[in-house]
């Protein structure tokens, strides 16, 4: 296609920026669907359905390190859809890109739910429980250096 001027004004702009129009891309769909699927894998890490009111307690307790990890994934999101919204890149250096960061979520999904559930503990006193044991002085910034490979 080729732009005019008259096809450019009809695209939306949004806070200044021109926006690529209002359909999604393939790659937009599928990095949204892997999204959700890190999601899923999320709750999954959860565990099981509690069978006691002991486990159920337990299991609300886990919901801060749900909380924080769901929002770390949000904010991947929300700008990855964010970029996809302005530029709406199908090439092959943003189809490696995207699926790149694809890969890295699905991967670190475990390490951020880690990270985040031992950070509820320690900032809980041991209140919220933490699968995550630390049991030398190192582990905990391993962990970190592990998360942060995967941020990065």
């Amino acid at each position: 296609m080729t732009w005019t001027d008259e096809k450019l004004a009809e695209l939306p702009v949004v806070s200044g920026m021109r926006q690529r129009g209002v359909e999604m891309t393939r790659l937009e769909t599928f990095c949204d669907a892997a999204f959700a699927f890190s999601v899923t894998l999320l709750v999954i890490a959860g565990g099981t359905i509690p069978t006691s009111m002991d486990g159920l307690i337990r299991a609300l307790k886990d919901i801060p390190a749900f909380v924080l990890s769901f929002a770390a994934i949000a904010s991947f999101w929300w700008a990855h859809r964010q970029w996809s919204r302005c530029y709406g890149l199908e090439d092959g250096v943003t189809t490696v890109v995207s699926l790149g960061m694809v890969v890295v979520m699905l991967i670190y999904i475990y390490p951020l739910k880690m990270v985040f559930s031992a950070f509820a503990f320690w900032a809980s006193g041991g209140f919220f429980p933490s699968e995550f044991v630390v049991e030398r002085a190192g582990d905990l910034p391993m962990l970190f250096v592990v998360y942060g490979l995967g941020v990065a």
